[in-house]
């Protein structure tokens, strides 16, 4: 697989806190990533250099051999890469489908040209049949109608999921879509995740907590603490690295890895 994201010394600090500190890795294409490391690791914060809400005081980003850090995120979703928030950012008061409709790309309606000569009705048409194949596709054609902030906690971490669909990106950063989910949406979820990257070759980047979820269904793992990157690799040789088990459990090892 080549490579989709390299992400190279990157580093930002807020006020004394150095929140990433020296962070490197890189994301192949086609592959399910997982970003995990104890709180105030540093994970979200890569998320938003990556996604272009933080500027990196070091280091950069390069996305398909072209750097990004810097960027605002509209120009870096363009780009290709799409994300989901911890806090879940929907319109409430819009139903789903609307939800959708206005993450789409080429809103032929906002430019004048296209409100004057009547483009907007085929285009409107168009994202519409769009958003309605993203409902499907997330299982979500029966709440089409129903305002999001109506809908489960699971359902809307869904409709964020089926936004960045929306906008038509190849590389997809998750932020905790796990959390607070029961666990049939939890199952549903990763079915999601599955098929998009089996059948529709998304590459995902996913941060969360749940380490045996992360673990059985990466390729590859990147493990953060106190805004270091320690461990890139496989989940088997991530599970048995003695720095992530310090990072996590605080348990020391001596130089061959035994407690």
């Amino acid at each position: 697989m080549s490579t989709i994201l390299e992400v190279k010394g990157l580093g930002v600090a807020f006020g004394g806190v150095r929140a990433v500190d020296g962070v490197s890795f890189d994301v192949r294409e086609g592959s399910i990533t997982g970003l995990i490391g104890p709180n105030g690791a540093g994970k979200t914060t890569v998320f938003d250099i990556a996604t272009g809400f933080t500027r990196p005081q070091h280091g950069e980003v390069r996305f398909r051999g072209r750097r990004i850090d810097g960027l605002p995120p509209h120009v870096i979703a363009r780009r290709g890469i799409g994300r989901t928030f911890q806090v879940i950012r929907l319109m409430p008061r819009l139903d789903a489908t609307n939800n959708l409709l206005v993450a789409q790309r080429d809103q032929v309606g906002e430019r004048i040209a296209g409100a004057l000569f009547g483009d907007w009705r085929r285009q409107e048409a168009e994202n519409r049949r769009t958003a309605q194949g993203i409902l499907e596709r997330v299982d979500l054609t029966h709440r089409k109608d129903v305002a999001a902030g109506s809908l489960s906690y699971g359902q809307q971490k869904l409709i964020e999921i089926g936004r960045t669909l929306s906008l038509d990106v190849d590389l997809i950063l998750l932020d905790e879509p796990m959390a607070g989910v029961n666990p049939a949406m939890r199952g549903q979820i990763l079915d999601l995740i599955h098929r998009l990257n089996e059948e529709h070759g998304k590459t995902f980047i996913i941060i969360e907590h749940d380490i045996q979820m992360i673990m059985g269904h990466s390729d590859d793992v990147i493990v953060l603490d106190h805004g270091k990157e320690i461990a890139q690799g496989p989940p088997q040789d991530i599970q048995n690295d003695p720095r992530v088990i310090e990072a996590y459990l605080g348990v020391g090892h001596d130089e061959e890895g035994k407690p």
